[in-house]
C-alpha cells in the first residue's frame, strides 16, 4: 500500500490549505466544513498515494489533495478545481466514492436542478477526470435538486439517492435512480419516488447497499410544526424497480434545524445491516445506534456517549468489511472549541472506549452526514480541522485506520 501503509493512527500536523471562515447559518451547508469534516469517503489511498477531497478558502471551489506520506499535500494541477460555483455547484451536495479502481464525484446543481457525475483515474497523485454525465433533472417547475448520496453495489450498478424541493407545490421529496449498466455511469435509469412529503422543510438520505442487487435508503424527514413527529429518520428497501414499505428508524425526535444533517449518519457494514446513529433532541443531548438485521430494527444498542452540555454534536461514520464500525463525533468544551473523538462497535465487543482525536479545537458549524461506504483495503480514515494553536489555519489530518 505504499509508504502510508505504515502510518500508526494518530494526528499528523498537515500542509493543507486554509479551510474557509464560518458561514452565517444557512439552510444551504458547506461540505466539508470550517473546523471539522469527516471525510472518511472523501479520503482515499491508491497505488502509493493518499487523495483527501476539501472544500477550499476563497473560491469555495471543491478541489483535491495528494500526498504520498500523509502529512505533506499538494494540489495537482491536473484535475482541480473538481467542481466550482461557476459550473452550479452547490457546495452543500457533494459525494465521493472510491470502489478500487476509480474515483466518482457526484454534485448537485441546486438551483440548476441537476445532479451530475463523473469519473476520474488516478495516477502518481494526480486525478484525470472524465466529462460530467447528468444522472437526473428536477422539473422545469421545481425550486432545486439538493443532498446527493452515491453508492455502488456489488453486481456494478450505481446508485444515486436526492432530494427535490418544490417550494410552489410545498413539497420535498426523496429520489433514487441506479445506473443503467453495471460499472459505468454514463447512462441512468428512470427516477423513482422512495418518499414524498408535504412540506417545505428539509428532508436528505443516504444510498447504502443493503445486498449485492439493492440498496436502502435512509431519509430524515423535518416535519412542519404541529405534526406528530418534528425531525426524524426512516427507511425504505429499494432494488431498482420496487420500493419497500416505510420503515421508523429514530425512536425520539433528533436534532432538527439549519443544519440538521450533521445530527445523523449512516452506514451499512461488511454483513450488509444497516447502521444508523443519532442524536436525541433532549438534554441530555444522548448520540443514539440502531442496527437493522434481516429486516428487523434493534432497538438502541448503547449510548456511544453522554458529552458534555452541547446540544448539538456531529456525528459521522464508517464501516468496514466486517461488523465493525467507527462512530465520529465531538463534545463541546467552550463553544467554539470542542474535543474530538471516535469509538468503534462490533457484534462482539460492542462499543470501545473513547480514542481522543484532538483536544480544544476550533469547531466547524457542520460535519457532512453519509459516510454510507465501506472501508476498502488501502483505504483510510481522514479527519482534519482546524488547529487551535498558530498558525490557525493548518490542517490536521488524523489516520484513525487502515482496512
Amino acid at each position: 500500500m505504499g509508504k502510508m501503509g505504515a502510518l500508526s493512527p494518530g494526528s499528523y500536523l498537515s500542509n493543507l490549505p486554509p479551510i474557509p471562515t464560518a458561514p452565517t447559518q444557512t439552510d444551504t451547508p458547506y461540505l466539508d466544513g470550517t473546523g471539522s469534516a469527516q471525510v472518511t469517503r472523501r479520503s482515499f489511498w491508491h497505488q502509493g498515494y493518499g487523495y483527501i477531497f476539501i472544500l477550499e478558502a476563497g473560491t469555495l471551489d471543491e478541489v483535491y489533495n495528494s500526498t504520498s506520506d500523509g502529512t505533506n499535500y499538494t494540489k495537482p494541477s491536473t484535475g482541480n478545481p473538481v467542481a466550482t460555483s461557476a459550473e452550479g455547484f452547490d457546495d452543500g451536495s457533494f459525494d465521493v466514492l472510491y470502489d478500487g479502481i476509480s474515483v466518482y464525484v457526484i454534485m448537485a446543481n441546486g438551483a440548476g436542478k441537476q445532479a451530475r457525475i463523473k469519473r476520474g483515474t488516478m495516477k502518481g497523485g494526480v486525478i484525470t477526470w472524465g466529462s460530467w454525465v447528468t444522472v437526473a433533472s428536477a422539473a422545469a417547475s421545481d425550486t432545486s435538486l439538493d443532498h446527493v448520496s452515491l453508492s455502488k453495489t456489488a453486481d456494478g450498478y450505481f446508485w444515486v439517492g436526492y432530494s427535490v424541493l418544490n417550494t410552489g407545490a410545498g413539497t420535498w421529496n426523496i429520489y433514487c435512480v441506479k445506473s443503467a449498466n453495471p460499472n459505468s455511469v454514463d447512462s441512468w435509469s428512470t427516477p423513482q419516488v422512495i418518499s414524498a412529503l408535504t412540506t417545505n422543510y428539509d428532508r436528505n438520505c443516504a444510498v447504502l447497499p443493503l445486498s449485492a442487487t439493492s440498496v436502502y435508503i435512509v431519509y430524515y424527514s423535518k416535519y412542519p410544526a404541529g405534526a406528530p413527529t418534528t425531525a426524524r429518520l426512516f427507511g425504505r428497501t429499494f432494488d431498482g424497480s420496487t420500493v419497500g414499505s416505510e420503515e421508523p428508524i429514530s425512536t425520539m425526535n433528533i436534532v432538527g434545524f439549519a443544519y440538521s444533517w450533521s445530527t445523523w449518519a449512516a452506514v451499512s457494514d461488511g454483513a450488509y445491516n444497516i447502521c444508523v446513529a443519532y442524536q436525541q433532541n433532549a438534554s441530555p443531548w444522548t448520540i443514539w445506534l440502531r442496527r437493522r438485521v434481516a429486516g428487523t430494527w434493534d432497538g438502541q444498542l448503547a449510548t456511544p456517549i453522554t458529552p458534555s452540555p452541547s446540544w448539538w454534536n456531529s456525528i459521522s461514520l464508517t464501516g468496514t468489511n466486517t461488523t465493525k464500525i467507527y462512530i465520529f463525533y465531538k463534545e463541546e468544551v467552550s463553544e467554539p472549541y470542542y474535543n474530538f473523538y471516535y469509538r468503534t462497535w462490533d457484534t462482539a465487543g460492542g462499543f470501545s472506549s473513547a480514542v481522543e482525536l484532538a483536544t480544544n479545537e476550533e469547531n466547524s458549524y457542520i460535519m457532512q452526514v453519509c459516510s454510507n461506504y465501506r472501508l476498502q483495503t488501502g483505504t483510510f480514515i481522514g479527519v482534519w480541522f482546524r488547529t487551535n494553536t498558530p498558525p490557525l489555519a493548518t490542517r490536521v489530518v488524523i489516520v484513525s485506520g487502515l482496512s
